[in-house]
């Protein structure tokens, strides 16, 4: 067996194994992104794959890259074919695009408060809107409480919404 259908076969073996622990439909949709009841159909069975994909690299042995690298850029093919782009903005915050899932101290003197310092999982657009907004982690100044970085279970974990310095 190659390493490439060794890892197509663990991959489907991840796969099989979720679906058949979701013992009916409503656990199997509850686990797809919900998206607009206008978004293509196969869009959310897409952006869900690639979530799982994501996670994938957080496996005590996560799989090699080269076979994951083409997965994800195949999915993100179709979904582009379907007119669904991913969003991965850099820069200020921004709450009509942007959940703020964490925050981190800004040791830039400042520079880069309530900026982007990290994507934890992107957001996607399609027909000129938001189908799902990016998940980040932002920059507060120093001395402000910083929130639930991913894998820091010593933080206090509240909503780590950026806070009116003003």
């Amino acid at each position: 067996m190659t390493e490439q259908d060794r890892l197509e076969w663990q991959l489907r073996a991840e796969y099989e194994q979720r679906l058949s622990d979701a013992d009916t439909e409503s656990a199997r949709s509850a686990a797809l992104p919900q998206l607009p009841p206008s978004a293509p159909p196969a869009a959310a069975p897409l952006i869900g794959l690639l979530d799982r994909l994501s996670g994938l690299g957080d496996a005590v042995e996560p799989p090699d890259g080269p076979v994951l690298d083409w997965v994800r850029r195949s999915v993100l093919t179709a979904l582009a074919a379907l007119g669904v782009t991913p969003v991965e903005d850099t820069g200020p915050a921004d709450p009509t695009r942007h959940n703020v899932v964490a925050t981190r101290e800004d040791d830039s003197g400042g520079l880069l408060c309530d900026h982007i310092a990290e994507t934890v999982r992107p957001g996607y657009r399609w027909d000129g809107g938001l189908l799902r907004t990016q998940e980040v982690i932002v920059y507060v100044p120093p001395g402000y409480p910083v929130h639930g970085e991913p894998g820091d279970e010593t933080r206090d974990d509240t909503d780590g919404r950026p806070h009116d310095r003003h």
